[in-house]
């Protein structure tokens, strides 16, 4: 939605009060053409009021305007649309094209007539614009005539350009950078304009804006210069004022643009300056302005581990292309509970204390990352193994231990056996 309200507000930069070119033609040899004036927001239907042509319209709920009759050529308002002999009152121009008549409405495009799909009153007049009006059937054209043959130049006509009044404030990274723009010597410039919907029911659409701002910032890929590429699109407000944020240091180049004002460009250099962050648990001074850094580094490699046990130090490192550490850089930690701003210091080195289990990732706010580096955070696993008390063992199993074995137990029975039997023996 914001594209399609920027598309509008660029379309409709020019809607403003000025001259148009109007061409009607009567029928084969009668032409007539007027250099017409109309005010800020007119439509094609305010241009043939203009005109001092006699104009029957009539109209409708749902197509707006109706063009019934210019001048003595046409229908009348309660029946404009007669131009069917068979049918009379109900013409329709796409049907019947080859004997119902109407007034055509076209404007000129690019040095050709145009078919508008749109009525008198839906089409939007800027200055310069040429249209066209021609009775006849579907697809007849009006004899064609450039601006410049219907409004030739006026001595004087040509207004001085006016100059911009700016002032921009600020060039930290991550920090808005205020501008203030009027005009020349005057107030703040908020200038209504209208601009006309093409569609069926001429949809009109006001808008309101100041200056239009591109702002570009100048690149540098893998060590060969890119020039400037566009990376926001800005417009004053209602009191001349409007700020963007740059997320990365370097040469940014304003453009001020304004239809009756001379365009004019501003360069500002946008630095990393000097402010504190938190590391883990203490603060840790950031690079000043005066750093030496780098200069234009757009990928970085940030090294660190897959895994790492739960409240232990980690080390992460950031590393530049050609895999030399960068000091004095910007890392930030994102997990489930939130995210931690790091700073690495000359060695490229930073660490931190992971105080939640899960998933930590990485970026660079002013870098792109050649990969997406996570580090899984985990318990520490416990290594000891609980030992069970030693059960008591039942008396059996103790004197199990201790007691012959069978084999032994049934020699001995045997031999007392064999020693009473020959004691019974002897007695005999």
């Amino acid at each position: 939605m914001r594209r399609i309200f920027l598309m509008l507000l660029l379309l409709s930069a020019d809607v403003f009060a000025g001259r148009a070119g109007l061409v009607v033609q009567f029928d084969s040899s009668n032409v007539v053409k007027k250099c017409v004036e109309f005010q800020g927001g007119g439509t094609a239907y305010d241009v043939l009021k203009n005109s001092n042509l006699e104009v029957v319209t009539y109209g409708d709920p749902l197509w707006g305007v109706g063009l019934c009759k210019i001048d003595d050529v046409g229908c009348p308002a309660e029946n404009c649309f007669c131009g069917d002999p068979f049918n009379p009152g109900n013409c329709n121009p796409i049907w019947n094209s080859n004997i119902c008549k109407y007034w055509g409405f076209y404007y000129e495009r690019n040095g050709e007539w145009v078919y508008s799909e749109v009525g008198v009153s839906g089409y939007g007049m800027r200055d310069g614009d040429v249209i066209g009006f021609r009775w006849g059937g579907y697809g007849d054209l009006p004899a064609f005539y450039s601006f410049d043959e219907i409004c030739p130049s006026q001595a004087g006509e040509v207004q001085p350009m006016k100059n911009f009044s700016i002032e921009v404030e600020g060039n930290c990274a991550g920090e808005p950078v205020m501008i203030e723009v009027k005009e020349g010597g005057g107030g703040v410039i908020w200038e209504p304009t209208n601009f006309i919907l093409s569609s069926r029911n001429g949809l009109n659409i006001t808008l309101e804006h100041g200056v239009g701002v591109d702002v570009l910032l100048h690149q540098v890929y893998f060590g060969r210069d890119a020039g400037f590429e566009k990376v926001a699109l800005l417009f004053t407000d209602k009191s001349g004022k409007a700020n963007f944020t740059p997320k990365k240091s370097g040469v940014y180049l304003l453009k001020f643009e304004k239809d009756g004002f001379v365009s004019e460009e501003r360069e500002v250099q946008v630095v990393e300056c000097e402010r504190a962050v938190r590391e883990s648990s203490r603060y840790v001074e950031a690079v000043g302005v005066n750093q030496e850094v780098e200069p234009n580094i757009t990928r970085v490699e940030i090294a660190a581990p897959q895994t790492s046990l739960l409240n232990s130090t980690v080390l992460i490192r950031m590393l530049s292309e050609e895999g030399k550490p960068l000091a004095y850089e910007t890392i930030i930690v994102r997990f489930e509970g939130g995210e931690k701003q790091l700073i690495t210091n000359e060695s490229g080195e930073a660490t931190f204390t992971p105080e939640e289990e899960g998933i930590y990732s990485y970026y660079s706010p002013t870098h792109l990352l050649h990969s997406y580096v996570v580090t899984n955070v985990i318990k520490e696993a416990n290594a000891s193994l609980e030992v069970p008390e030693k059960a008591e063992q039942p008396p059996s199993v103790g004197m199990a231990t201790a007691a012959p074995s069978p084999a032994l137990v049934a020699g001995g029975v045997i031999i007392i056996l064999i020693f009473l039997y020959l004691i019974k023996e002897v007695r005999k």
